[in-house]
């Protein structure tokens, strides 16, 4: 049995699981009931690794309801996803995507813009770069009107 030293400087770090914590970020991804849940048990502090926190926040703030108003400048996001059919009152599977302005993203689809169909490659500038395929013209018009009942 080792020794134990008295007034040990050395560092002690938490108890912690790389693997865990993705498991519990991805049933919180999957299931709205479980997110629902972990989210009244667990906090961002609860996760080890800085990228697990702040993928934990991402969640919190797509899950919260209420229509607060979000100034990502104070928050210091570069990226900010947020759902539409929850307190912007849109249709299920709409919401939208703050790309800090300069900020330049690979794309993960390419081709079929509105702006350049005869190109198998997106446009290099936003917001054309990050829409592929056709835009949902029903969706975005709910969600704008749902927009405006929260405004009003």
């Amino acid at each position: 049995m080792p020794e134990k030293k008295e007034n040990s400087n050395a560092l002690r770090v938490m108890p912690n699981s790389y693997e865990s914590e993705r498991a519990v970020l991805a049933c919180m991804l999957l299931d709205n009931d479980i997110c629902t849940e972990f989210l009244t048990k667990v906090t961002e502090d609860d996760f080890y690794t800085v990228a697990h926190r702040k993928i934990y926040q991402a969640i919190n703030e797509l899950s919260r309801e209420g229509g607060a108003p979000v100034d990502v400048k104070a928050m210091g996001c570069s990226l900010y996803a947020f759902p539409g059919h929850k307190s912007l009152l849109g249709p299920t599977g709409t919401g939208g995507l703050y790309i800090e302005p300069g900020l330049a993203l690979d794309t993960v689809r390419e081709g079929g813009t509105g702006s350049s169909s005869d190109s198998m490659l997106q446009p290099k500038d936003p917001p054309e770069r990050y829409e592929a395929g056709t835009l949902n013209l029903a969706g975005i018009a709910g969600l704008r009107a749902g927009a405006q009942y929260v405004q009003e």
